[in-house]
């Protein structure tokens, strides 16, 4: 049999060493894998989850299937600096090495150690193990802190792969403890056969099956051929006697040799793949968890991905060992750090931030504002406007109905307010001198204004009848007509849009999707890595300063946080985000502010 095991210590985003064991029946293959760059951990990983199947799948000899994975992984790791890469494959007791930069393979024997990689650079090696052989592969990083006698790691590449299988992961940790500039990797294989007593040298591979009764039942055999010669001293008559009884034993003997011996073998391969595949199901199980963990941070998506199979895989093991102890408790740890991976985080409570009815008595509003720390609120039933500083937390009545007329909506920029309102059409209120001015006359062209926003000093109006953006640009004494922002050729149906938001792009939210145009046409946008389906999108957010955008569903009670290219990268969870009607965020506070039933509530960013 063959024990193994790998360390890793020291990786980080910039600079990854890792090592990778693809355990099989017949073949194994292992590899070291290092190099620099933005994000290598999580291309490295990557790279080696495909090459199993590549491996494995290929029809080729050992040194053929080498050469194409070595090939692969450069291909697939090009934009990787200082790329080395070690790969070695053992079929039974045959051993091969292929190699690309400085990583080391050293191999112990009978008290000697030999270094197999020093001379054999991009050149493939190939030779027998025999029982008692150790073999360790180590970074060229690990290597080097090993002979760094200066660093007094306290470990020489002599004790380490004299180090029992159990202790060879810690012994790296440690020695990363001494040292940890370096991304580390090694893996240690030890080599044990069932052969003891059998001479290895004149092992055919390829018919290495239950040796010792094979054994036992040919030198039966051959034991009654040497007694035939005897017979020529007997009589005819008794010669032809003894000559069938030995060929009816004979015959019996192979029948009972075979029939046996399939049964065994059987039994030995069924066992044996049974095995293989446990563990091989465990070992992707354990390889996707770590990757998901690691990536939780950098890259959700791909953590979302690893976890999943991660589960599959665990899931698999268990059908084959259903009540196995280690596989069980792989499952319970991959349940229990789900939410943390898939950045699930459940809200049990809100905070209470400002009662509206403390700023005036029965004021309700159902949209937000927010700009430059301060929210706009506007109350369209009473006709009033308020504003309230975050930060120093105080408020102020900006204007009421003789002002506003019939206003509808209302969005801050800066120090200005900007209202629609239907008679009065549109307004610009400087919130410092509290000073309203009429600065766009209500306009017979436009067909259903249903939100206004304003963005670097300039007025959007969303018109969900005209399937049109209509933007007014600052003058010297006012604003000028509106312009369609959205080109001839861009044809979209607002029948069903609900509101908007702008960055440098503008975002158009639907029922159920988000459309996002940049200088007037359509570009494309999609969702990505959603925990559970989207439905009806209830409310959305995003800003100039927001690295984000923020999906409201009622229906499921949570807020869904993806990046501007569409990537879930957190939810946050939670019964009373099914009564919001509208929310901000500042994330540079990292806070979230809900208006909720004529009072707004607060929760943290994680």
């Amino acid at each position: 049999m063959v024990r193994f095991a790998k360390a890793l210590a020291a990786n980080t985003d910039l600079a990854s060493a890792q090592a990778f064991i693809y355990p099989s029946s017949n073949l194994n293959f292992a590899c070291l894998i290092s190099g620099l760059g933005d994000d290598v951990f999580s291309q490295i990983r990557q790279s080696a989850y495909e090459l199993e199947s590549k491996f494995f799948e290929m029809d080729a000899d050992i040194s053929s299937r080498l050469e194409q994975v070595l090939k692969f992984l450069n291909e697939q790791l090009k934009n990787v600096e200082n790329l080395e890469i070690l790969l070695i494959c053992w079929q039974e007791n045959v051993l091969y090495i292929k190699s690309q930069g400085l990583h080391q393979a050293y191999l112990y024997r009978d008290g000697n150690l030999t270094n197999l990689t020093s001379d054999s650079q991009s050149q493939l090696l190939s030779g027998h193990l025999q029982v008692g052989d150790k073999l360790m592969l180590l970074s060229n990083s690990l290597e080097r802190l090993l002979n760094n006698e200066q660093l007094q790691a306290g470990e020489t590449i002599d004790g380490l792969i004299g180090k029992n299988i159990e202790e060879f992961e810690e012994e790296v940790n440690e020695l990363s403890s001494v040292d940890n500039s370096q991304a580390l990797a090694g893996v240690l294989i030890d080599y044990h056969s069932d052969l003891q007593g059998v001479n290895e040298k004149s092992i055919n591979v390829n018919t290495l099956k239950s040796p010792s009764r094979f054994k036992f039942k040919l030198q039966s055999l051959v034991s009654l051929f040497e007694f035939v010669p005897k017979l020529k001293f007997l009589p005819k008559k008794r010669k032809i006697q003894i000559i069938t009884g030995v060929s009816l034993i004979l015959i019996l003997v192979i029948g009972a040799f075979f029939l046996n011996f399939n049964r065994s073998s059987n039994k030995i391969t069924s066992s044996s793949i049974s095995g293989d595949n446990y563990s091989n199901h465990l070992q992707k199980a354990r390889d996707n968890f770590s990757l998901a963990k690691s990536l939780q941070e950098s890259d959700g998506n791909k953590a979302k991905e690893a976890l999943l199979l991660a589960k599959q895989s665990i899931a698999e093991a268990l059908k084959l060992k259903p009540n196995e102890a280690e596989a069980l408790g792989l499952q319970n740890e991959i349940k229990s750090s789900e939410a943390s991976i898939l950045k699930i985080y459940q809200l049990d409570t809100l905070t209470n931030f400002l009662d509206l009815n403390l700023v005036k008595k029965d004021f309700s509003a159902r949209k937000m504002s927010q700009s430059l720390g301060k929210i706009l609120l506007l109350d369209e039933d009473r006709k009033t406007l308020i504003s309230f500083d975050l930060k120093q937390k105080n408020n102020q009545i900006l204007a009421g109905e003789t002002q506003l007329g019939d206003a509808k909506y209302a969005a801050l920029n800066g120090d200005f307010a900007f209202i629609y309102s239907k008679d009065k059409g549109i307004l610009r209120l400087d919130t410092l001198k509290q000073k309203t001015t009429q600065v766009v006359k209500p306009d017979s062209d436009w067909g259903n204004i249903i939100d206004i926003y304003g963005f670097a000093g300039n007025i959007y109006l969303l018109d969900n009848l005209k399937n049109q953006i209509w933007k007014y640009l600052p003058t010297e004494s006012s604003y000028s007509g509106k312009r369609a922002y959205l080109n001839e050729e861009t044809k979209v149906d607002f029948a069903d849009v609900k509101r908007f938001h702008i960055d440098q792009s503008i975002w158009v939210l639907k029922n159920s999707e988000v459309l996002k145009f940049i200088q007037g046409a359509l570009d494309n946008f999609s969702i990505e890595g959603v925990s559970s389906p989207l439905g009806v999108i209830d409310n959305f957010f995003t800003s100039e300063k927001s690295d984000n955008l923020y999906f409201l569903d009622k229906n499921l009670g949570r807020i869904i946080v993806l990046d501007k290219k569409g990537q879930t990268q957190a939810e946050y969870m939670g019964e009373k985000l099914k009564e919001i009607e509208d929310f901000i965020v500042d994330e540079e506070d990292k806070k979230v502010y809900l208006l909720q039933q004529g009072k707004i509530t607060t929760f943290d960013l994680k």
